[in-house]
């Protein structure tokens, strides 16, 4: 919580993107993002409220040639 906020320099389109149910209103979205010189695995969990889709929890873990430069994912 205390990590600071800055831009992320992810390179889009997002690869593998994929979405699968976990429920009546929650979903596991996950893909791969190129960022920092290397590629990120990301996957997110969200729940859809009356007024939209709100994120639960969100995790990006480098894949083996990582990222040059430690930074946000």
């Amino acid at each position: 919580l205390d990590a600071e906020v800055g831009e992320i320099n992810a390179v889009l389109p997002l690869h593998d993107f994929r979405c699968t149910n976990l429920g009546d209103s929650h979903v596991l979205a996950t893909d791969q993002i190129e960022c920092y010189g290397g590629r990120v695995n990301r996957s997110s969990i969200w729940h859809r409220t009356d007024t939209g889709w709100v994120m639960d929890f969100h995790q990006g873990t480098p894949t083996e040639n990582g990222w040059s430069r430690a930074g946000p994912v």
